[in-house]
């Protein structure tokens, strides 16, 4: 019986009374135990507050949380779970078990996962096909951890589930925003590519030969199709700041002054702001700003040296080498491909990357490499 104690003082604490009853020949004994229950009761209050705390961790976990024993039965489940499985209330879920509400076909899989967890303390992440109340099935990802005693022995297995169904929904958005992102890019090419025609052919030719060549070299060097896509980018947005150069300046026969060199020297940041503007990717725009870099130090318009010029741009610089000394130009003849392929192997390592001159005169000498004519003004 439990029931409320007085104290001396007047002070009420609870007590807890268990009555004996023993017979001594026809008298019978009534033995009654009083046993303070003071400290059971603080015990009892503060289970029920951790319980209560427990809940409220549980339902603010934003995926569904399960509680499974070692047969794998439910023995907790937040009302995210219920929701999950699509079931009319808790007792629905709990007290099922959790591989039976997978999908037939991974269901071994589920169960071997989860002996491994037991077994070996691990975790694991993985993709299962769960099912609906009605039958019918869902993708979800079940992150899944081992739960200990105070002896450290295994007691059961703490399921995290969130459904993937969605997720298909939401690749195909991005895939699609991707592709008009991607159009938007190409008709940007094309349109900066007639403005450069409508300025200066021989810049909108230069662009295009020394973008060939640059492909052709990281192809040849093993690069992956992603980073020749950006290449080609770069190569055909490398010049584009010569749109910001005066005309005369660019087809001047003569020596240049040191004002109109700096001029010149000025489009490789100018193309940089152009493309960085419109969010070509970084690769794209640091090709661009660093075509005229030199390993040893010697290029602009940052002066790097090394490592520190990305391998896209090392390409493009021996490619743009290449073709201005290859082709004819307004103010001289062109030098031919012979005379720029020696340029390009005297200064291989000083102030070309080795790996793409070597790779460039492989192209030329071996795979017979030439530049397309576009027009007449190859």
């Amino acid at each position: 019986i439990e029931a409320l104690g007085l104290r001396k003082d007047g002070t009420e604490f609870p007590v807890e009374l268990s009555l004996t009853t023993s017979a001594i020949e026809s008298s019978a004994i009534l033995t009654w135990l009083v046993k303070d229950a003071t400290e059971t009761r603080q015990a009892e209050r503060r289970l029920k507050k951790s319980e209560k705390a427990y809940r409220a961790l549980t339902e603010a976990i934003p995926s569904a949380l399960l509680l499974i024993d070692l047969n794998s039965n439910i023995a907790v489940c937040n009302h995210r779970g219920v929701a999950l499985f699509a079931a009319k209330n808790l007792a629905a879920v709990v007290g099922k078990n959790l591989v039976e509400m997978v999908a037939p076909q991974d269901r071994q899989r589920l169960e071997l996962d989860i002996k491994e967890i037991m077994d070996t303390g691990s975790v694991s992440y993985n993709e299962y096909a769960l099912v609906y109340q009605d039958g019918a099935s869902f993708p979800a990802e079940l992150s899944m951890s081992a739960v200990y005693n105070s002896k450290k022995e295994p007691k059961g297995v703490a399921v995290t589930i969130r459904s993937t169904a969605g997720r298909e929904k939401v690749a195909e958005q991005l895939r699609v925003r991707v592709s008009g992102l991607e159009e938007i890019q190409v008709q940007t090419v094309n349109a900066v590519s007639k403005m450069i025609s409508m300025k200066d052919p021989y810049v909108a030719d230069h662009q295009e030969r020394v973008t060939r060549l640059a492909c052709a070299i990281a192809a040849e060097l093993g690069l992956s199709q992603e980073r020749i896509g950006e290449l080609r980018l770069a190569g055909i947005f490398h010049d584009v700041g010569k749109l910001f150069v005066p005309s005369h300046i660019l087809s001047k026969p003569g020596r240049l002054t040191d004002q109109e060199f700096q001029a010149i020297k000025g489009h490789a940041r100018a193309s940089y702001d152009t493309i960085n503007a419109i969010g070509f990717p970084v690769s794209v725009v640091e090709a661009v700003i660093q075509h005229h870099e030199r390993l040893n130090g010697s290029g602009y318009p940052d002066g790097l040296s090394g490592n520190e010029i990305t391998l896209e741009a090392r390409i493009l610089a021996v490619a743009d080498v290449v073709e201005a000394m290859s082709t004819r130009r307004p103010y001289r003849a062109g030098l031919g491909e012979g005379k720029a392929l020696e340029e390009i192997a005297e200064n291989s390592g000083r102030l070309f990357d080795s790996e793409v001159a070597e790779a460039c005169k492989e192209l030329f000498t071996i795979k017979r490499f030439t530049f397309h004519k576009l027009n007449n003004h190859t």
